[in-house]
């Protein structure tokens, strides 16, 4: 309370307030803000002693009170507190606090809550996690006077229209949800059911689901990533199941997302595609044969997160080959994403997609696409195998064995399966079902024999791969880059309707990176020539 008075305004000029419900006198400056006693001399000591307030300033300030009265001005340990959920005192301190729900107990000491919840409820035994989480809120407390946490007496305040106490993240948080329903309920798109069952306002823009504003959501920046694009056309994209004749794949229909006819990947195109997967499984048998060979120092350093540090453990080579065909799938599904949509019209694909190469991506994607060893697939007959033949025997033959010899411990092994082999959701077994159809014929079962792949054409995709790993982000945002894009797909469910959660979404995370090591020890260290990169 400011008094502006001519009796009132030495109080206003040594920052002094007067609450006229507690009848307490307040110090308000920022490193008090609570209430002093009266008693004797004790407001000049302390504005002598505490903030150094010279002798004639405080004129007349002792005066004033004692014309005051003792009985309107009274102690602040005794005074009424207010009624808890009331508005914060203006000039108060305000703490960070915990109160009891059982009883009328505030503090702003955590072990001192404990201590009582487990004195009081739990027959002095500490109470878990979960248990002591149900006998307390974290709020908002004001209280008249300094002291001790044991000498105060609280109250809890109301900050921003809550009684509870959330972190600024938090709240900002909220803030952001409570944003996003305005818009969705002020905007003019209708939410409508999809085939697929997902929900979505129309082809422009997916509507989020509340119960995907999760944190997780926010990290990701999926909803925004992907709004406005068509999730169906970036699944089928994605899509990694080949008919046996390498038939047109069907990546929309007429009259979906405003198209007047559907839209395929020609068989022609589908068989080249199918070729390529191909030569990334000659590309990947060399660079696990590097680092089959390469020093446990070095794969220390590959493994870690840190520019100076090494990881304790080096990167080891998946010991089983239905997780090394996993990860590899995961690769294949990126190259079928950009392959397919590079033959898109580039209208057609900038709206359903917001795909768009960057040239030296774009310049790898054509010099794969036109080369020599793909020209002639149309005549041949559909024989193409999307795993390179031998693949499981040819570079990675005693497999085991070289790792064994190579100063790598049991425990190493057994670690690195539980970091790289992570069990899959039901509802990922779908995405994780297409490995066997990219690794299967999409011909005869015989081998090819004679037919191998250029090298010329695995330099090609090396280099088109390196890009893919090594893109910069554009404003800071990682979607931008194409792999990244593509790894968000990854986290469509299979309805296309909301997102996986991070738990079934963090294999197929860790397939990607355990493909970006493989190429980055090739990048740095290979055991043999490449010619045109």
């Amino acid at each position: 309370m400011s008094f502006a008075t001519p009796g009132f305004d030495v109080l206003n000029r040594l920052a002094l307030r007067i609450d006229p419900d507690a009848k307490v006198l307040i110090c308000c400056r920022s490193t008090c803000r609570y209430a002093l006693s009266v008693k004797g001399s004790a407001v000049t000591t302390h504005l002598r002693v505490k903030h150094q307030v010279e002798h004639d300033e405080r004129k007349g300030l002792t005066e004033f009170l004692k014309g005051l009265g003792q009985s309107y001005l009274g102690d602040p340990s005794a005074a009424p507190l207010p009624k808890d959920g009331c508005s914060e005192h203006p000039d108060l301190r305000v703490y960070e606090g915990y109160a009891c729900r059982k009883c009328p107990l505030r503090t702003t000491n955590f072990s001192s809550l404990t201590r009582h919840i487990s004195t009081q409820y739990f027959q002095g035994q500490p109470p878990g996690k979960r248990e002591l989480d149900e006998f307390y809120d974290e709020v908002w407390l004001q209280a008249w006077t300094a002291g001790s946490n044991q000498s105060r007496r609280y109250w809890i305040v109301s900050r921003g229209g809550l009684a509870t106490r959330t972190s600024d993240a938090i709240q900002a948080h909220l803030a952001s949800i409570k944003e996003q329903e305005r818009l969705s309920n002020s905007g003019k798109d209708i939410p409508t059911h999809t085939e697929s069952g997902g929900i979505r306002t129309n082809s422009q823009g997916d509507l989020l689901r509340f119960e995907e504003q999760t944190p997780w959501i926010e990290r990701t920046g999926w909803d925004k990533t992907y709004h406005g694009k068509s999730r169906d056309v970036l699944a089928a994209l994605a899509a990694s199941s080949f008919s046996r004749g390498a038939g047109p794949h069907l990546l929309d229909r007429q009259r979906t997302d405003g198209l007047h006819k559907d839209i395929f990947s020609t068989m022609k195109d589908e068989r080249k595609i199918a070729a390529v997967l191909e030569a990334l499984d000659a590309l990947l048998d060399p660079c696990e044969d590097t680092a089959c060979k390469t020093s446990r120092s070095i794969l220390c350093w590959l493994r870690s997160t840190h520019a100076l540090a090494g990881y304790p453990k080096p990167f080891i080579l998946a010991q089983h080959p239905s997780s090394r065909r996993k990860y590899r799938v995961l690769f294949k599904r990126c190259l079928l994403l950009i392959f397919r949509s590079s033959r898109m019209d580039p209208r057609t694909r900038d709206r359903l997609t917001g795909i768009r190469f960057k040239r030296k991506q774009f310049r790898f994607i054509e010099a794969i696409w036109n080369h020599e060893s793909l020209s002639d697939l149309e005549t041949q007959s559909p024989r193409t195998r999307l795993s390179f033949p031998g693949a499981e025997n040819s570079s990675l033959r005693g497999f085991t064995q070289r790792r064994l010899s190579h100063n790598y411990s049991e425990d190493e092994r057994e670690d690195d399966d539980e970091e790289n082999v992570t069990e899959s959701s039901e509802e990922d077994c779908e995405y994780w079902s297409d490995e066997s159809q990219v690794m299967r014929h999409t011909g005869n079962d015989e081998p090819r024999g004679d037919e191998q792949v250029s090298q010329q054409l695995i330099e090609l995709l090396f280099g088109l791969s390196l890009s893919l790993c090594t893109e910069q982000v554009t404003d800071g945002q990682p979607s931008s880059t194409l792999l990244v894009f593509f790894s968000g797909i990854l986290g469509f469910s299979s309805s296309l309707g909301m997102f996986l959660p991070a738990k079934s979404y963090t294999p197929y995370l860790s397939g990607l990176l355990y493909i970006q090591r493989l190429l980055f020890l090739e990048m740095a260290l290979p055991l043999r020539e490449y010619h045109i990169l």
